[in-house]
């Protein structure tokens, strides 16, 4: 029985950085004993159309696919190449992140515009909605911070570029009692009779303020916004810390400090 060595595989090229996830490059396999026939060539799982072959050189294109290191397998009839060599798909590249900002409490749909992808990991840090070889669609998770390297991961490769998303930074759209109605924190017009001379009377009125911020503190403030972050906030007033009670998004609870003075800024 006559049995005729196996194909050998030495290299082949280009590989990355010309090798895109769309596919449609022409490879040059070069090796030994690759057959009289035309050989079936696989880069990892992803299939290699074979264009033109000969004993020593095979000529295919690649198919849409992704990953790092795949093993060069070429098959003649039922003989497999197994040398080690390998092919690699070109690395995500991030181009932008549109918007490049959000609050938060996240939820927002930004979009990165992208070359070179094709596939989301299976872990994923994010809620994709959808996804193709030039963008992906997703939610943004709840965070803080800014600056934040943006990175996309697939096949096995990561983005190295220093494209970055910011969280909103805080703001204050008001401070009230958390333990009272809001009306009963609202300033009062109070209106009152003005004795004239000659016995006549005339009506006049003044604002009397509502007192519910009381200068010896100790009572629960709501601080209502956008862009608190779910924990740990610091919150001063006037200066003073209002120590956090309990946080949310948009709404924290802070305990009043001992204070005086009108209009202190909330920090």
């Amino acid at each position: 029985m006559v049995r005729y060595r196996r194909p050998s595989v030495a290299s082949i090229g280009p590989g990355a950085p010309q090798a895109p996830t769309l596919g449609g490059q022409v490879v040059v396999i070069r090796g030994k004993d690759l057959g009289p026939t035309r050989p079936v060539v696989h880069l990892g799982p992803y299939n290699c159309t074979v264009l033109s072959s000969s004993m020593t050189t095979v000529e295919c294109r690649t198919s849409h696919g992704q990953g790092v290191s795949l093993p060069v397998a070429v098959a003649v009839r039922d003989q497999t190449s197994d040398d080690g060599v390998r092919y690699s798909y070109n690395r995500p590249v991030v181009q932008a992140v549109v918007p490049a900002h959000g609050p938060t409490s996240g939820r927002t749909r930004p979009t990165i515009s992208a070359d070179r992808m094709t596939e989301i990991p299976g872990e994923r840090l994010v809620d994709v909605l959808l996804h193709n070889d030039t963008t992906i669609r997703f939610f943004m998770p709840e965070g803080f911070g800014e600056d934040l390297t943006v990175r996309v991961t697939v096949g096995g490769q990561a983005s190295r570029e220093a494209v970055t998303f910011s969280y909103d930074p805080p703001v204050v759209d008001g401070v009230s009692r958390a333990d009272k109605d809001p009306a009963a924190c609202q300033d009062r017009e109070r209106v009152y009779l003005v004795n004239l001379p000659g016995g006549a009377t005339r009506e006049a009125s003044r604002t009397v303020p509502a007192e519910c911020f009381d200068t010896r503190g100790g009572y629960a403030l709501l601080v209502e916004g956008e862009s608190f972050g779910r924990s740990g906030a610091f919150v001063s007033i006037g200066g003073r810390e209002c120590r956090v009670v309990s946080q949310t998004h948009n709404r924290i609870t802070c305990e009043a400090p001992q204070g005086f003075g009108d209009r202190l800024g909330v920090v």
